[in-house]
């Protein structure tokens, strides 16, 4: 079985879904070699045994066997940060739905999204990797509510209806999946695709940005294809950025990613008249604003999102990148 690499925000998600008290989130992430306060010598990312143990823990424990499913529901639509930027970007809604096809792969390693025409309907279809043994279901389920629930988010000009159409036999609670995606769900079904009609391919954005789309899939091919497809240290600082969302990243780690020292990393980017700490702080500073003025969470769910595990250090760094505390932003909602 091949080891895979999952952003550790969406266990963190799944967690503090699963588990509602400390001892509980303590709970959930026994066994999955992870710490409950985000940053405590974690790698930013989770293999897919870790994955895998964590998603079993969270429906023992919540005693939810649809957790994963509540939990990419609430996935705020700018964690996936360049990603989302281009999906709302795009045109119209076929070059949206091709762009989270393209790129899902980034986040999720472990499923292939392919685009199939079917006569006058658009299947968008999830072909999951045998690396997730039993938890493949809760997994697929944490994925398509993460899009399913972001779609009307897309910005389209006119509503759209889609449905979803699964392989696995219709369970029980069968009125939870139509409920938390907002869709028709058919189940025994050749394959696990959403289904789009055709004549809404062509739906116009209303947040169509030609250069911001651009320039967010230029920055996903960059991470797409490697790290070093950049000169510049900037890109290759920022692409890890990107890829360890959710996780505070030291000069040692970016170092370590990019398979050279702290003292070479500080002098690269000094060549480039940057510093490590003002990259990282302009990045954090996006992030942050984009969760509190776009995304309406709260100053400590935003903390947690950008990997701080104390909201208090949050605080005085917001501060320093903007002179206003949070509160001044999420009084203004």
């Amino acid at each position: 079985m091949s080891e895979i690499e999952i952003p550790i925000i969406y266990g963190r998600i799944i967690s503090s879904m699963a588990g509602k008290t400390p001892t509980a989130i303590r709970q959930v992430l026994q066994g999955v070699g992870l710490d409950e306060n985000p940053g405590n010598g974690q790698a930013g990312y989770i293999n897919n045994a870790q994955y895998e143990q964590l998603l079993r823990n969270a429906q023992s424990v919540s005693g939810d066997s649809l957790v994963a499913l509540r939990a990419g529901a609430v996935v705020p639509l700018s964690v996936h940060g360049p990603l989302a930027i281009a999906a709302t970007t795009c045109k119209t809604l076929r070059e949206s739905i091709e762009t989270i096809s393209q790129y899902t792969k980034l986040r999720s390693p472990f499923c292939d999204i392919r685009l199939q025409q079917q006569g006058k309907k658009l299947l968008m279809t999830f072909n999951m990797q045998p690396v997730l043994g039993d938890q493949s279901e809760a997994a697929l389920d944490f994925m398509l509510s993460t899009i399913g629930c972001h779609i009307p988010n897309l910005g389209c000009r006119l509503p759209i209806a889609f449905s979803l159409s699964l392989s696995r036999p219709k369970p029980d609670n069968a009125l939870q999946y139509k409920k938390l995606l907002g869709c028709d769900v058919i189940y025994n079904q050749p394959r696990d695709a959403f289904i789009f009609d055709e004549c809404d391919m062509d739906i116009e954005l209303l947040g169509a940005d030609e250069e911001e789309y651009k320039k967010s899939v230029e920055q996903l091919k960059k991470i797409l294809f490697s790290f070093k497809v950049s000169d510049k240290t900037e890109d290759s600082v920022i692409n890890i950025f990107i890829k360890k969302t959710g996780y505070l990243c030291t000069l040692e780690d970016v170092a370590k990613q990019m398979l050279t020292t702290p003292r070479t990393l500080q002098r690269r980017l000094r060549s480039e008249n940057l510093s490590f700490q003002g990259l990282r702080d302009i990045w954090l500073g996006q992030q942050a604003m984009s969760h509190l003025t776009l995304d309406k969470l709260s100053v400590e769910v935003t903390a947690t999102l950008l990997g701080y595990s104390d909201t208090a250090n949050f605080r005085r760094s917001f501060k320093r990148w903007f002179g206003q505390p949070p509160s001044h932003y999420t009084r203004r909602k």
